[in-house]
């Protein structure tokens, strides 16, 4: 046994021994063929170095054995010193991990079929065909499963006997192609006892992942990877790879746009320019079979932040996803901000100003507020004056958001009568970015207020879009509706269909949980009928004594017919404001709007239905905050904060009004109204600058400000202390992008053009969708500094690099754009990539699938664990350790004990043995039972006579046995003479108790 371990050799993942019936031999290499042998086992340590304690305590048992004080006899010595290093062995190989493998034939293969756009909807279906056809070859025991994959992977059908494709569930994302998760995926998800393999069927163009580092596991694993090559079938393809082009240019310098182009064949096409979204030029280009470039000189006079696209219109093309190409470049120049005014004609006072300090300032209206986050960048600072948070989509507001928080850019909102609050800026992206609040702590001087919410729950209020419906989102106004309150406000919801229900019943917002938990289980069904919701809501507040009372009415349909005007008529004469929103066209604008008119409300029209918290907000706050605050008052001015130095505010003049707000706790408020409201307060947001000035810049709230001195110096410091940092950085920034990673990589110098070394440097990044990433660029070698980041969503990503050392900080924006999924540029089969996938795991590349059931198939390696059964036989062996060393038993009476038992053990075995014959007749049973009575009272008399004690003589000093003197007949009857019967009373008593008792009654001590 000691051979054993002799042998063993490091093999797999563990130790391993080939165990040879009279022999051991070392397992055959894989790289030379096994040899016959009979009987071979293989035996696996899977902790081998518990083996190397095996000799040295083997010799210490066998030390302390021999110098035990024990006297044992030879044959017991022995069996101890052997029952002990048993045990000890197998303990041992417990400890390492015993293992015993054996090979089986049975395979268990998983198809991994490639359905990203590349394969398209014709090579797909081809693949799983293939798949299904070669399923019919499996033998019995075998296994197959389906995994389908793109940009993420997933299992289609599990491994079983049999397979079924004629529909697939599983949906991928199929923009990109990640052939090393469906890897990594089919090795997790193999069973044991089969031979494992991997059957790849894709045009190998990966574009996310590393498949060739994921097969090293597979090989590590043996488990072979076959593939089968889907070739590309497109017909004449042209396609934009991408566009080159300046990260920063200077004005008026000229510099090449280049793009690259790629066709499949000779053929003419024409590329057309775009800038900033407007056409700028075209040029007809000959393109040949591989790559061309196309150069374009272009000059930027405006400073700022520009995009380019270019569109290819090819003679002969398949795909039009892949025709389009985008890139960036930076103009540096005069600070240039986006001034967004609410009120048309009221641009010029502060455009004027800005002018004045040097500023140039793009003046919109709402509808000019850029739409993408590429177009945020040609400015350095965005102003909102009097906006209406209704003008602004969310989207727009979260590119705003982390235009400042991530990429430095500053924002001013200046007041008025819908801005702020009044504006419906509670709860936005926008007021996240302001040093203000939108909601105010409502002085116990304010009237009373008693809302009530109709809301229309009819079945066209369950359609909606991304996950929600319109009635989700109306709860969800209702619920900000209720937060907006005090607690010395009433508030109550009305829902109606066919007819009116109550939700919340008009009480005070004390509970604020509870009314949203109500107002929550509002469940969109049935018709549309308005009137009998208004005049409950009449019902309710007329009844109710709080001094401002409003209704807002919320539906999307045509209501059915009602005596509208006499509901209008009632509301008005219980004091009643009606405001009215309609969402959708098809809800009758008409009578909303008439409604809204009659009830001296207000009317809203959406087609968003993600408006709808807005403008409830909005309508809460105007009807139970008076936020509007129009008196004229002289603002109390801190003259020493950063922002206001320099400004003789000794002669300013009267402001005419603003909106009331609250101060975030890290904002400065250098300056208030009497009343302690914040008028102009700000602060850093992120890497951004943010201001609010809660009054007016026009002639309304400031006209007094107009003529003052000091209102082109006000406007210009404020304005420039939120402007991006724009000092030159002095260094460049280029951003790659390659298998769905984006690299960043940053060359820094300092003013003398050497290399600048141990720097701080960050990257902020924002995606297509305004989630940011912090980065920090770790320094790669002199003046180099990388990082990187995901970049798989299409569309444009912004970067901001920023650098910190003794001199202070400097940033430089850039950005880059996916124009297309890139299944969409790899036109050809990747015969390299899929030939080394099968080459480095020992696979082939096969033309059809079912060659991996039908030839060359491999047997598997299946290991047993064993260690448990020879712990337990090692724990059965200590107490037949103990009984050999403390029970003392000689062999006569081991053998005497043997014999005992063999009677009983053939009695036993005689019992289970079947009855040979049939039973006897009843005859036949009595003479049996005769015949087993008599031989039975003949042995009784045997044994009762050979207990008879033979008398013994001494002659000679010496015990002898004298022969039993002879009976006379008489005497011989006597002694047969069967005994009295017992009494019954003494049945049950022990014989030795029945002695004693006729012992005294023969004495006469104990009466019969």
């Amino acid at each position: 046994m000691a051979l054993l371990f002799l042998a063993a050799v490091p093999w797999y993942n563990g130790v391993s021994a080939v165990l040879t019936i009279g022999r051991l031999s070392r397992h055959p290499s894989p790289r030379r063929p096994a040899r016959r042998e009979r009987c071979v086992v293989p035996i696996t340590f899977q902790h081998w170095p518990w083996l190397l304690l095996l000799p040295p305590l083997a010799a210490w048992l066998v030390g302390v054995h021999r110098r035990s004080l024990a006297c044992l006899d030879p044959w017991r010595w022995r069996v101890a010193l052997g029952v002990r290093l048993a045990g000890t062995m197998l303990l041992i190989l417990a400890l390492a991990g015993t293992t015993l493998v054996h090979w089986s034939d049975a395979q268990a293969v998983w198809f991994l079929v490639d359905h990203s756009d590349s394969m398209g909807p014709e090579h797909r279906r081809h693949a799983l065909d293939q798949v299904t056809a070669a399923a019919k070859k499996m033998r019995p025991g075998d296994q197959a499963g389906v995994i389908l994959f793109g940009a993420d992977a997933l299992i289609e059908a599990p491994l079983a006997d049999a397979l079924s494709l004629n529909q697939t569930a599983s949906t991928p994302v199929t923009t990109y192609t990640d052939l090393a998760r469906a890897l990594r995926l089919a090795l997790a998800a193999f069973p044991d006892r089969y031979a494992r393999r991997i059957v790849l069927l894709s045009d190998g163009n990966e574009n996310l992942g590393n498949a060739l580092e994921e097969v090293a596991l597979a090989a590590a694993q043996g488990v072979p990877v076959d593939v089968v090559p889907i070739e590309q079938t497109r017909g004449a393809e042209a396609l934009l790879e991408r566009m080159v082009l300046p990260n920063e240019v200077k004005i008026g310098e000229p510099f090449e746009l280049r793009v690259v182009a790629s066709s499949q064949t000779a053929q003419e096409a024409t590329l057309r320019l775009f800038r900033n979204h407007a056409y700028i030029g075209a040029q007809q280009v000959s393109l040949s079979p591989g790559k061309n470039v196309v150069v374009f000189v272009q000059n930027l006079e405006k400073p700022g932040f520009h995009t380019y696209e270019a569109r290819l219109e090819p003679r002969d093309d398949t795909l039009s996803e892949n025709n389009r190409a985008l890139g960036f470049s930076l103009v540096r120049g005069r600070p240039r901000v986006l001034y967004v005014e609410g009120d048309p004609g009221q641009e010029k006072y502060l455009a004027a100003a800005l002018r004045s300090q040097q500023i140039d300032a793009d003046v919109v209206n709402t509808t000019g507020i850029p739409r993408n986050l590429a177009e945020f960048q040609s400015y350095d600072s965005i102003v909102f004056s009097n906006v209406s948070a209704l003008h602004v989509s969310a989207e727009q507001m979260k590119m705003i958001q982390s235009n400042v928080r991530d990429l430095g850019q500053g924002f001013v909102m200046i007041g008025g009568d819908e801005s702020f609050g009044a504006g419906g800026y509670y709860r936005t992206p926008i007021e996240e970015l302001l040093p203000v609040d939108m909601d105010i702590i409502k002085p116990q001087e304010w009237p009373s207020t008693a809302v009530v919410c109709v809301i229309d729950k009819s079945g066209s209020m369950a359609d909606g879009g991304m996950g929600f419906s319109k009635v989700d989102l109306a709860k969800e106004a209702a619920i900000a509706t209720v937060e907006v309150l005090d607690e010395h406000d009433d508030f109550g919801v009305i829902a109606f269909d066919q007819a009116a229900k109550e939700v919340v019943s008009l009480q005070r917002v004390r509970n604020q949980k509870a009314i949203q938990d109500r107002i929550a289980s509002i469940v969109a069904d049935g018709g549309t009928s308005l009137y009998p919701a208004l005049m409950m809501a009449h019902e309710w507040l007329k009844k109710n004594n709080a001094r401002v009372k409003h209704c807002i009415v919320l539906t999307d349909g045509m209501s059915l017919p009602g005596d509208f005007k006499h509901a209008v008529q009632a509301l008005n004469a219980a004091g009643v404001t009606l405001s009215t929103v309609a969402v959708g066209q098809d809800a009758d604008l008409q009578l909303l709007e008439g409604l809204a008119r009659g009830g001296g409300g207000r009317f809203y029209y959406t087609d968003d239905p993600w408006m709808l918290p807005r403008i409830f907000t909005k309508e809460a706050f105007l009807v139970a905050k008076s936020l509007i605050v129009e008196e004229p008052f002289v603002p109390r001015v801190d003259s020493s904060a950063e922002v206001l130095r320099g400004i003789d505010w000794s002669s300013r003049p009267p402001l005419l009004g603003y909106v009331a707000t609250s101060p975030k706790a890290l904002a400065a408020v250098p300056m208030r109204s009497p009343r302690g409201d914040p008028l102009f307060a700000y602060w850093r947001y992120g890497l951004g600058r943010t201001i609010a000035f809660t009054s007016d810049c026009k002639a309304r709230w400031g006209a007094h400000w107009l003529t003052w001195p000091g209102y082109q110096r006000f406007w210009g410091q404020a304005i420039r202390w939120t402007l991006r940092r724009s000092a030159r950085a002095h260094f460049q920034t280029h951003v790659e992008v390659e298998h769905g990673r984006g690299r960043i990589r940053v060359d820094a110098l300092d003013e003398k053009g050497e290399f600048a070394n141990f720097l701080e440097v960050r990257a902020n990044v924002v995606r297509p969708d305004m989630v940011a990433q912090s980065l920090v660029l770790p320094q790669s070698g002199p003046g180099r500094y990388e990082g990187e980041f995901d970049a798989t969503a299409i569309g444009t990503y912004m970067v901001n690099i920023t650098r910190s050392d003794q001199s202070g900080t400097a940033s430089q924006t850039t950005g880059f754009a996916i124009s297309y999924p890139p299944e969409y540029q790899d036109l050809k089969t990747n015969h390299f990539l899929l030939t080394r996938l099968a080459e480095r795991t020992g696979g082939r590349v096969l033309s059809d699938p079912a060659d991996v059931f039908t030839k060359e198939r491999r047997r598997a390696r299946v290991p047993v664990e064993i260690w448990p059964a020879l712990l337990l036989a090692a724990l059965l062996l200590f107490p037949l350790d103990v009984a050999v060393r403390r029970v003392q038993m000689e062999p006569a009476e081991i053998r005497a004990w043997a014999r005992t038992r063999a009677p009983w053990l053939r009695s036993r075995v005689a019992r289970r043995k079947p009855e040979a014959v049939e039973r006897p007749e009843t005859m036949g049973r009595l003479l049996e039972r005769k015949s087993r009575v008599a031989t039975a009272q003949r042995k009784t008399q045997v044994e009762g006579e050979a207990r008879v004690v033979s008398p013994r003589v001494l002659s000679g000093g010496a015990e002898q046995e004298t022969a039993p003197p002879v009976e006379s007949e008489p005497a011989r009857s006597a002694r047969q003479t069967p005994e009295p019967p017992v009494p019954e009373a003494e049945a049950h008593v022990r014989p030795t108790e029945r002695l004693l008792r006729a012992k005294r009654r023969a004495r006469g001590e104990d009466p019969p």
